[in-house]
């Protein structure tokens, strides 16, 4: 067994968590997001997007040919 490489994945795996912690600001976590509202349509699909009462909707009907 290699144990140098089982240490060091040990010690990767272990401050991995404190890593992602200083990397990811908390506020850039909580920022608000501008969700599109919207009807947007192809000659295949229409989709319709909204935000409502904290809850992303879509709606997505497809056309027959």
């Amino acid at each position: 067994m290699n144990y140098k490489a089982i240490a060091l994945a040990t010690i990767l795996g272990i401050s991995a968590p404190a890593i992602i912690d200083v990397a990811i600001p908390q506020p850039v976590l909580a920022a608000r997001y501008n969700y599109p509202k919207a009807t947007f349509a192809d000659k295949d699909w229409r989709v319709s997007l909204s935000f409502d009462n904290n809850f992303y909707y879509y709606y997505g009907l497809w056309r027959e040919p």
